[in-house]
Order: structure tokens, then C-alpha cells, then sequence
């Protein structure tokens, strides 16, 4: 279950997004949220969180080299199965999506490792 919803999240938002000129988010974040699971979770990425994933996102071999848009992300996850693995929405303000992609579980794993809180300076 938890996979086909994230490769139904990302089959759904990867063309919206894709097709949207450089530095614009415009998709609602409650339009994604519909088609969350029952129990998935969003967790705002701390900053130390966000700037570990920035450097992931740059290397991702299926990406342009250059900084994820947006000014900060969310962590999507299915509470409880560790295996799962999880999304990343780049986000732009309050609510608007920029873009998003899946997570395999181990870097949640890392991700989850790195301390700090909403708020906290680097």
C-alpha cells in the first residue's frame, strides 16, 4: 500500500510540477494531501535537515545539478513501517509545493539521525 501511494503521489504531482517554469511553486499543498494515505504524516525538515537534504537532492543522478527550489521542505511518511521509505516536498512559503521525490529508507533513517528543531539557526 504505502508504495503504490508514493509512486501515485509522485505519477501525479511529477508532471504539474514538472511543467512549471524555474523558481515558481504554484500547487497547494492540500491538493497532495487528498491523496495521502490514512495515518501518513508530514514533518517540517529542521534546517540542519533541510541542508542535508539539499546536498542529497544534488546528487540525485535523475536531477539537475543545482538546489532544489523552494525556501523549505516536508518529510512525507507512513508511520510504523520503517521499510516504507517517504517523500520530500520542497516547499515555497506557507503551503505551495515546488516539487517533490521520493525517499528510500535509509536516507529517512539518516535524516531522522540529525538534530535540531524548526527554528534553529545552521
Amino acid at each position: 500500500m504505502q508504495k503504490i501511494w508514493l509512486s501515485l503521489l509522485f505519477a501525479i504531482s511529477t508532471p504539474a510540477l514538472a511543467a512549471q517554469p524555474p523558481n515558481t511553486c504554484p500547487t497547494p499543498l492540500s491538493a497532495f494531501q487528498s491523496t495521502f494515505p490514512k495515518g501518513a504524516t508530514l514533518k517540517q525538515l529542521t534546517p540542519k535537515q533541510y541542508t542535508f537534504m539539499q546536498g542529497v537532492q544534488v546528487e540525485a543522478p535523475d536531477t539537475p545539478i543545482e538546489l532544489p527550489p523552494g525556501d523549505r521542505a516536508m518529510l512525507g511518511t507512513i508511520p510504523g513501517n520503517p521499510r516504507a521509505g517517504g517523500m520530500i516536498l520542497w516547499m515555497m512559503g506557507k503551503d505551495h509545493v515546488c516539487f517533490m521525490a521520493e525517499l528510500p529508507a535509509p536516507i529517512i533513517k539518516v535524516l531522522n539521525q540529525i538534530s535540531g528543531v524548526v527554528g534553529d539557526d545552521l
